[in-house]
């Protein structure tokens, strides 16, 4: 819960420096036209994140100064939204805003600065104003759905409903996303097919495949001149007259004949033999690889076109090498075969998207069961308030109507009217077409005491103008009954209201000082009974408003 402990107020027009400490459950703050309470609520809904009018603030003297203390011990939502904003999560939470003459202002949260914005988030969870001019809200369907929900109990099945909705359209998103990849890639599936196609009949097998081709062909392309040179020189090593085989035998003899007469020639006799047999083995070599070229065309053409087809491939996609091609090889192969997943993919999510949608229709069937049961009782308790409130003759239902699937949303599957009449033989139509301002005011009222948020305080302006005598009464009855679960703060002009008071202050303009200002002063018993017999018979009350006051305070 989130309980307003202190309320400070400095420098804001009439406000010079005043403070107030409301109790828990009913507060109830009077004062006469003009004294200030308009202001009050205006330094709240500031506190809370409203709109700073510029022109307001050009009418200050000097910085004003708005300040709310609430005790949040255990709000674990407050909690989170100090943590979201890396404040910290003391119970005990200041709210502060600081407004200057020129339009700008400052805001804090435990004396740490904040956006306008996180004071707007905080609000939600502290503090609801209502007002008699302000019930518009009763008339929309998020907050009839939620009053309803809340008296069925229903919030935790209706919040599961719109995660379970949520996971649905997540995965028909997926389902739509995975459709759309699917329509792309058939327009792109065959001009990639034709592309990898295009590289996969090069059939290439290495990153040097294209230096071997041009040796290849510069190889055939030379056969005859290759064959002519390695005959002359295997003839000039091993076959003619004067061959460099038969001068070194020649030499390899005389070297014989030296190490034979002494024994220090001997290495160099092996070494000319060996050179001797090297030299035969690099003819025999150059005859064997010439023998192995041998002019072909056919070879030569087919070398030529796969040659120039590897050019053309580079050219192509702007690439410098084999390597680069064999790189787009695996990229349009990956790319193809995710084309082929996508399609399992599809089949994939239709089948969560089937089992989703069965548990969605079930969670839906359930909600539809609890609020049809609660709808009724709550009509019932509606119009019974209504009656004790002099409307004797109202006439409320709550009526639901199953949606078409494609309107289901976060709120559930149903949609939902609040019916109204006043009058006996009228048909209840829409509250938003027939209500008045009064009978807005009464349902508000009726519709807070069942659907009240306990866990924040409640402020009530004036809702109850236009009531009187026995009506004002209950109205002030079931304003305390509220009480015992809310923290309230209830500004009224009704002495019937003002008496159920746990906690009453008095907004009084002092005229007398320089400069005017107002004050809000906590009224014990006796200021009590005065300020009630103000209100039931004016200025300067007689003894017999006094004798009521008393009575209605229950003190005599």
């Amino acid at each position: 819960m989130a309980q307003l402990t202190n309320l400070f107020i400095q420098h804001f027009f009439l406000f010079e420096k005043v403070a107030i400490a409301p109790q828990k459950g009913l507060n109830i703050i009077t004062g006469e036209s003009g004294a200030g309470k308009t202001l009050f609520l205006d330094s709240i809904a500031l506190l809370m994140g409203g709109r700073l009018d510029a022109k307001l603030a050009a009418g200050l003297k000097q910085k004003a100064v708005l300040e709310a203390t609430y005790d949040c011990a255990g709000n674990i939502a407050i909690m989170q939204i100090l943590n979201n904003n890396d404040l910290d999560e003391e119970p005990q939470l200041i709210i502060r805003r600081e407004i200057m003459p020129n339009g700008k202002n400052r805001c804090f949260v435990n004396d740490t600065p904040v956006s306008v914005q996180v004071l707007k988030d905080l609000s939600l969870l502290l503090t609801e104003i209502h007002s008699q001019h302000e019930t518009g809200f009763i008339k929309e369907k998020n907050y009839q759905i939620n009053l309803l929900d809340n008296y069925a109990q229903a919030i935790p099945l209706r919040n599961q409903f719109a995660a379970q909705k949520s996971t649905c359209d997540a995965l028909s998103n997926q389902l739509l996303s995975l459709q759309n990849q699917k329509n792309n890639a058939l327009k792109e599936q065959d001009y990639l097919s034709y592309l990898l196609q295009e590289i996969q009949v090069l059939n290439l097998q290495h990153e040097d495949e294209e230096t071997l081709l041009e040796q290849e062909f510069s190889a055939l392309s030379n056969a005859n001149e290759i064959e002519s040179l390695s005959q002359a020189i295997y003839y000039g090593i091993i076959e003619s007259e004067q061959s460099m085989d038969s001068t070194l035998s020649d030499l390899q003899h005389m070297l014989k004949q030296l190490s034979s007469l002494t024994p220090i020639f001997k290495d160099e006799f092996e070494r000319l033999q060996s050179a001797r047999l090297e030299l035969k083995e690099v003819a025999n070599d150059v005859q064997s690889k010439a023998d192995k070229i041998q002019g072909n065309p056919e070879k030569l053409a087919e070398i030529s076109e796969k040659l120039s087809q590897i050019q053309h491939v580079k050219y192509k996609h702007q690439l410098n090498s084999v390597a680069e091609i064999m790189a787009l090889q695996t990229k349009l192969t990956t790319q193809l075969d995710g084309f082929e997943s996508i399609e399992s993919s599809i089949i994939e999510t239709q089948e969560k998207l089937s089992v989703a949608e069965k548990e969605l229709g079930v969670l839906a069937e359930n909600l539809a069961k609890i609020r049809a049961k609660a709808a009724p009782k709550l009509a019932g308790e509606i119009m019974d308030m209504l009656k004790k409130l002099e409307i004797p003759h109202a006439n409320f239902e709550v009526q639901l109507t199953m949606q078409d699937r494609e309107q289901w949303n976060v709120m559930g599957c149903q949609n939902l009217q609040f019916l109204f009449s006043a009058n006996p033989g009228i048909k209840p139509q829409d509250i938003a077409a027939v209500a008045s301002g009064g009978e807005l005011s009464r349902l508000m009222l009726c519709f807070k005491s069942l659907g009240g948020n306990t866990q924040m305080l409640s402020i009530f302006d004036e809702i109850d103008t236009g009531v009187s005598g026995e009506v004002a009464m209950k109205m002030g009855a079931m304003i305390h009954s509220m009480a015992t679960q809310n923290q309230l703060l209830v500004i009224t002009h009704l002495p019937q209201v003002a008496s159920k008071a746990h906690a009453h202050f008095l907004i009084k303009k002092n005229v007398d000082a320089n400069p005017i200002h107002s004050e809000i002063l906590p009224l014990d018993n006796n200021a009590k009974v005065m300020e009630i017999a103000r209100l039931l018979s004016g200025k300067n009350p007689g003894e017999k408003a006094v004798l009521n006051a008393q009575e209605l305070l229950g003190l005599n």
